[in-house]
């Protein structure tokens, strides 16, 4: 692997790699043989954003398969009421809206309704909605209604 290392001042060393060793990392990201940590690892990198930066060059998949998307507030709310109401599990939602259970655990004890106040969340304006399943089609999340 030739790599060209520059010392730059108050810096460790800056890595240049040739575009055949950025493209070998962007296909073992994409084909799951390394994870972001381990590619990262192998080919010295310090920062992700270097890794982010060679997907967005080199990547056949669209951007928004492998960058973080906010998840819009509603979609949090709506999320953690279902929860609540035990129409789906802390694993449903996260498989459902892709996150982790830790996230949907945490937006529960952030949205929950009040035990005594039986309040649903509020009615989304068409906006609202639109800006949800623009969200939630390029996350290509299905069936997000019950």
């Amino acid at each position: 692997m030739a790599i060209n290392k520059k010392l730059l001042p108050g810096k460790k060393v800056h890595h240049h790699h040739p575009i055949r060793i950025k493209k070998q990392a962007v296909k073992e990201l994409e084909t799951g043989k390394l994870t972001l940590q381990q590619v990262m690892n192998k080919y010295g990198l310090i920062d992700k954003r270097s890794v982010i930066n060679w997907m967005r060059l080199y990547s056949e998949l669209d951007e928004s398969e492998y960058t973080q998307m906010p998840i819009p507030l509603n979609v949090r709310r709506t999320a953690a009421y279902q929860v609540e109401a035990g129409t789906l599990t802390i694993n449903q939602a996260a498989k459902k809206y892709l996150v982790t259970a830790e996230t949907v655990r945490n937006w529960e004890k952030r949205y929950s309704c009040n035990a005594n106040n039986n309040a649903k969340p509020k009615e989304m304006s068409f906006t609202e909605i639109a800006i949800q399943w623009n969200y939630l089609r390029k996350r290509k999340v299905e069936s997000w209604f019950l």
